[in-house]
């Protein structure tokens, strides 16, 4: 009796060695228990993410036709608008002298996420004759198609300034909306005068992934509308001839 005894301890010894308590289910079949958890913990995690406001540029030139930038030519340091040429009327009359090449400045901004505008400053082309300042012109752009982490950018979210002189006080370029959010934003720069249908103008929100205009139409001038002129005036033949030169500055502020 006493080796019985002695047997059914070790046995019982080994079970709970190798599970712990022994139970059984309804059937009467023994089972091991499941172990209990343990853990250690919670463990305070922290990390401080860093503000950033940064405008990331870079400059390109315009295709000849004006449809895009010309992305094959490379970013370009300097503005060269070179001997500036003749642009006539439909009749063939003389209009007025624009650049050979129109520069885009394309932007991304930075600011975490904080809402915010970037605007434009410049000097007239100064030389030997009248300073070139009201014909030297910018305007805001944005372009849905354009890539922005690898796909396009969609609806613009904010507003883009009106076009105006660069070289005439300070200029809005774009205001974004509530969220800061980083978008590739366009200003073209050219010494030029009005298009095909007599108006230097753009759209409030640019265009679509599709290419269609959206957003109200701002004018910096407006041939076909006698009340709305806009300040703008020609480079004529009377323009001195010679070197001409100035500066554009682009800079992103927290609203």
């Amino acid at each position: 009796m006493l080796r019985k005894l002695v047997i059914g301890v070790v046995i019982a010894n080994l079970m709970l060695v190798l599970g712990g308590v022994i139970t059984s289910n309804k059937s009467g079949e023994l089972r091991f228990a499941e172990a209990q958890q343990n853990s250690t913990g919670p463990i305070t995690v922290s990390a401080v993410v860093p503000e950033f406001l940064e405008l990331n540029a870079k400059l390109y030139k315009m295709k000849a036709d004006g449809s895009d930038i010309d992305w094959d030519a490379g970013t370009q340091t300097t503005i060269n608008f070179g001997t500036l040429k003749e642009v006539t009327n439909p009749d063939g009359s003389f209009a007025y002298l624009a650049s050979n090449t129109t520069y885009a400045m394309v932007m991304y901004p930075v600011s975490s996420g904080r809402p915010y505008f970037i605007t434009q400053i410049g000097t007239p082309l100064t030389g030997p004759g009248t300073p070139i300042d009201v014909a030297f012109v910018v305007s805001p752009d944005y372009q849905g198609k354009d890539i922005l982490g690898g796909v396009q950018q969609g609806t613009c979210p904010g507003a883009l300034g009106a076009p105006k002189s660069a070289a005439i006080g300070t200029n809005t370029i774009y205001t974004s909306d509530a969220q800061g959010k980083t978008k590739a934003i366009r200003a073209y720069l050219a010494v030029t005068g009005p298009d095909k249908n007599k108006e230097i103008a753009n759209y409030s929100k640019g265009y679509d992934t599709s290419g269609n205009p959206v957003g109200t139409k701002q004018y910096y001038y407006d041939g076909n509308n006698s009340s709305n002129p806009g300040p703008w005036k020609p480079v004529t033949k009377e323009q001195k001839p010679g070197s001409y030169s100035g500066s554009v500055t682009f800079t992103l502020n927290l609203s």
